[in-house]
């Protein structure tokens, strides 16, 4: 028997990784939070949106700014424990 939760497993360790054309990151957001949330250029594979990935991010994510900052910079920082090397 497992001592957690899946969704408690899921709190404790996971991330979901979004794309730039991703049209449903407000929702994902909204409902795991924006510190389980992580964006990904998908640069250098050729389908990936370049120049201008995170302008197509930004421009339909429906995101607060609060939103913005955790997806783009604080949670890949906390996710991948970076904080004290880039502080701001």
């Amino acid at each position: 028997a497992l001592s957690l939760s899946p969704s408690e497993y899921f709190a404790r360790q996971c991330a979901i990784s979004c794309d730039p054309e991703d049209h449903l990151v407000a929702t994902t957001a909204a409902r795991v939070g924006t510190d389980h949330v992580l964006w990904a250029s998908d640069f250098p594979h050729p389908d990936a949106v370049y120049p201008g990935a995170v302008d197509e991010f930004v421009s339909h994510a429906g995101l607060s700014a609060a939103a913005l900052d955790a997806i783009l910079w604080g949670t890949p920082l906390a996710f991948y424990r970076l904080g004290s090397r880039f502080a701001r």
